[in-house]
């Protein structure tokens, strides 16, 4: 108040706080008895049951210590799986005893790339290698081909042909890197036989492939491989080729035109696989170009 007189309220404060100042006291050292005494029950509960049960947890502890951890099962299980053979063919080139090879060779790995791999052809009771090296990139399909092999057999079974892959330098791939965003796309795909003339002479029939194939992708490249391949009707390799095209840049279009040396009969399925290696930055032209952000 004004006058330095005490108020009713401030009164009745007063006189509670001193009539009830020792109880409170009381029941503050009361509560921490009591905290103290759950504390160390709890704590002394905990200790008897830890030795009751110690064998236990000490074997638990030993065993720990001592099991070898499963490193090579874990880096086994980390392994790239093997590549998979889906089809692989000697085709005649028309000379005597001169084939072309042609295998397609799937890498069912989600993250892991074949950078570089050599394959020879096992046929008759011999090895021809390929002096080409190819690559497949994850969850793809590459068309190994070698063109006008002499074969030294004299009798080759087209079911006697094996390739045998060699030196495969894998590659872990990230699961950021975008290399999915290069696609080529493939268009008005057509077959048949071209006939020209020479002297005023029809010339021997050929079979053609043509196709429009676009670069979906951001990026231009200095180099594209496009194998051919052909099958008939019960689904075998009949006969392949390869065009590479050079400078394709982002989004072009550009006009596939195969010619085969000879006729192709009863085909069925063609297969044009446009492919470049994403992981080769020489082969980007914005690389030596333009600087640019590569994949």
């Amino acid at each position: 108040m004004a006058n330095g007189e005490l108020s009713d309220r401030e009164l009745k404060v007063s006189s509670w706080w001193v009539t009830h100042k020792t109880l409170l006291h009381r029941i503050f050292i009361g509560f921490l008895v009591v905290f103290c005494v759950v504390v160390w029950v709890g704590s002394l509960i905990r200790w008897v049951a830890l030795g009751l049960d110690w064998r236990n947890y000490r074997a638990v502890l030993l065993s720990l210590a001592s099991a070898p951890t499963p490193i090579a099962a874990i880096r086994q299980q980390r392994l790239p799986v093997d590549l998979l053979v889906e089809s692989a063919a000697f085709v005649p080139a028309g000379g005597t005893r001169r084939y072309d090879f042609v295998a397609t060779i799937r890498n069912p790995n989600e993250r892991w790339l074949v950078q570089n791999m050599t394959v020879a052809f096992s046929a008759g009771g011999r090895e021809y290698p390929v002096e080409q090296t190819f690559f497949i990139l994850p969850q793809s399909i590459a068309a190994v081909t070698s063109f006008n092999v002499q074969v030294l057999s004299s009798s080759v079974a087209l079911s006697e042909v094996v390739p045998v892959i060699k030196n495969i330098q894998w590659k872990r791939v990230d699961a950021k890197t975008t290399w999915r965003d290069v696609r080529f796309g493939v268009d008005d795909l057509q077959h048949g036989l071209l006939t020209r003339e020479k002297d005023g002479k029809p010339t021997a029939p050929k079979t053609f492939v043509s196709a429009t194939i676009t670069n979906q992708s951001p990026y231009d490249f200095w180099s594209v491989r496009v194998p051919i391949l052909l099958y008939d009707t019960g689904g075998k390799l009949i006969a392949a080729n390869v065009q590479n095209m050079a400078e394709v840049r982002s989004f072009e279009e550009r006009q596939l035109n195969v010619q085969f040396p000879y006729v192709v009969n009863n085909i069925a399925r063609v297969d044009v696989l446009p492919s470049v290696n994403i992981f080769d930055f020489a082969n980007y032209i914005a690389q030596q170009e333009k600087g640019g952000q590569l994949p």
